[in-house]
């Protein structure tokens, strides 16, 4: 329970650093603070008041968790097979690495092609881990595979379409990822059949 701990000590600093914390259960965006416009103290007691709700239910739980971060790939430079990044989809994927700095990492998945596995290679570098390649139209294999062993946490780099479908066959609600949209970190909180899911954006 103490890495789990440490893993939600560090979303939080990331919240309040980044001043976003998204639910996906009200689909609202609560920023931290707003430029001059009084919102940020509303805002900080939103996020508070969700804190004070989800994590009680999940420091219940016996047994660690497992933690499942799922991002798409950065922007890339074309619409070919296997697309390597844009010039933005590199500056993304290194603002990627900033987001996990203070975050510890078990393993870091990502699809057959460039495109994911130079998204997430800058946070792979920083914790000293080899990017697991797994094919994205294995999506069971890889849930059997994470479900396998309690107290993970994991980063999964995979598309507009295989994202939804991992977040639903961990359990998580029915999503969509719009084709321009690149900005968001979905994290799956999994105990056995339960499952709590946040939802953080991070800009290029």
């Amino acid at each position: 329970m103490t890495s789990f701990i440490t893993t939600v000590y560090a979303v939080l600093k990331v919240t309040i650093k980044t001043g976003r914390l998204i639910s996906l259960d009200s689909s609202r965006i609560y920023r931290l603070w707003g430029a001059g416009s009084g919102r940020g103290a509303s805002g900080l007691m939103k996020s508070l008041l969700l804190c004070s709700l989800v994590f009680p239910c999940i420091l219940s739980l016996a047994g660690e968790p497992n933690l499942v971060y799922l991002v798409r790939h950065a922007e890339k430079v074309d619409e070919s097979r296997d697309a390597d990044l844009s010039f933005r989809g590199f500056r993304r994927a290194d603002n990627l690495r900033y987001f996990f700095q203070q975050i510890p990492l078990t393993t870091i998945y990502a699809s057959q092609y460039k495109r994911t596995q130079k998204t997430v290679l800058p946070t792979a570098w920083d914790k000293r881990l080899e990017v697991a390649v797994i094919d994205a139209g294995q999506s069971q294999q890889l849930v059997d595979q994470i479900r396998r062993q309690s107290g993970q946490t994991v980063l999964v780099a995979g598309h507009s379409n295989t994202i939804p479908e991992l977040v639903c066959l961990m359990g998580g609600p029915e999503l969509v990822i719009r084709h321009g949209d690149y900005s968001d970190i979905i994290l799956l909180i999994i105990h056995d059949d339960r499952c709590i899911i946040q939802r953080f954006q991070v800009d290029p």
